[in-house]
């Protein structure tokens, strides 16, 4: 079933490309399949991570607006390509890691669970300032939007006790919230201003969840990769 589910999204993802029809019954159809196939993965410790499940549903929907947006048509069926790869290699991950509990909390594991996270909510946040900047979407739907991803997904990485999560996840959407905002006014396209929200919330959750000595390296990444970011976008290199 769950590499069902991979197949779906690709065939699906097509056939919506080509008929241009469908799209309300293709997102529930997909929600669902997302919904079932952690419940036959994770069976009676399904309940348990109905946190990662949500995650699962936002990253799908993250990735079916960036492709509606995307304009060149050869570019959607590629991405939709890899997108269904990508989901049948998280489905593999989850099956491998739910023979043991325990594996759950492993170190392998969150970091492969961060990774996806993080992705998605590149391809998301960047399709949000899309749909402000080009469809004329009110900017505080695209914030709340954002803002609940950046909680759901935060708390699903962070640990600890719920209330030393709780407070951690406050932190982050008040420094988020600012963010979303700041970086809507800078002089760069929709596909930067969602890479430098990402570029932050990986750096700010990073720093939450895994501190210590592994904090020096994100903040190495995280201030190259923003000055990057910006020299490219701001001087058209």
């Amino acid at each position: 079933m769950p590499f069902i589910s991979s197949i779906w999204f690709l065939a699906s993802w097509w056939w919506f490309f080509y008929y241009q029809r469908g799209v309300g019954i293709i997102a529930i159809v997909s929600a669902i399949l997302i919904i079932l196939t952690g419940r036959f993965i994770a069976k009676s410790q399904w309940w348990s991570l109905k946190g990662m499940w949500l995650n699962f549903l936002w990253c799908y929907f993250g990735q079916f607006l960036f492709l509606l947006l995307l304009k060149t048509e050869h570019w959607r069926y590629i991405l939709a390509f890899v997108f269904s790869a990508l989901w049948s290699a998280v489905w593999f991950l989850v099956i491998r890691y739910s023979r043991n509990v325990l594996l759950w909390q492993s170190k392998d594991y969150l970091v492969f669970r961060r990774f996806w996270y993080y992705f998605n909510f590149w391809l998301l946040s960047s399709s949000a300032y899309a749909l402000v900047i080009f469809v004329g979407l009110p900017m505080y739907y695209s914030a709340a939007v954002l803002l609940l991803v950046v909680l759901l997904s935060g708390y699903d990485l962070s640990t600890g006790p719920w209330h030393t999560r709780w407070l951690n996840m406050l932190l982050l959407f008040f420094i988020m919230l600012q963010l979303v905002l700041v970086i809507y006014f800078l002089p760069v396209n929709f596909y930067v201003a969602g890479a430098l929200l990402s570029l932050w919330f990986f750096f700010i959750s990073d720093s939450i969840v895994e501190a210590g000595p592994h904090f020096l390296g994100s903040l190495t990444l995280f201030m190259l990769a923003n000055i990057v970011l910006l020299a490219t976008s701001l001087f058209n290199l």
